[in-house]
């Protein structure tokens, strides 16, 4: 049983033709029995923190020094690791922005790396 993890980050919904394509391959992926389990994470939805001091502090902390205030900071990241781990397919649709991806999806990169 495969799964795969859909990444959305247009702020459009509806009417966003990256949507629509990423929608349509995942569509594609489950006729074809290839997935069975689809998560969808949409940073437009729920924005990722962006990084500031306390956060980039926690994320170099050894695990037994993080405290509860730090382990909410860090819930976001460890969320999203934990879905791309268990994907086997990850797809990611984004808008074009000045020649670049979404400032959601960069955000949802640096919570993730």
């Amino acid at each position: 049983m495969k799964k795969a993890l859909h990444i959305t980050s247009s702020a459009r919904g509806g009417q966003s033709y990256s949507r629509a394509l990423s929608t349509a391959i995942i569509q594609k992926l489950i006729d074809r029995n290839e997935v069975v389990t689809v998560v969808e994470r949409d940073p437009v939805k729920f924005p990722p923190p962006f990084p500031d001091e306390m956060l980039i502090d926690a994320f170099y902390k050894h695990a037994d020094m993080i405290g509860d205030e730090e382990r909410h900071l860090l819930a976001y990241s460890d969320a999203i690791f934990n879905e791309v781990n268990q994907a086997d397919i990850i797809v990611i649709s984004t808008p074009m922005h000045n020649l670049g991806v979404s400032a959601l999806l960069k955000a949802w990169l640096d919570q993730l790396v």
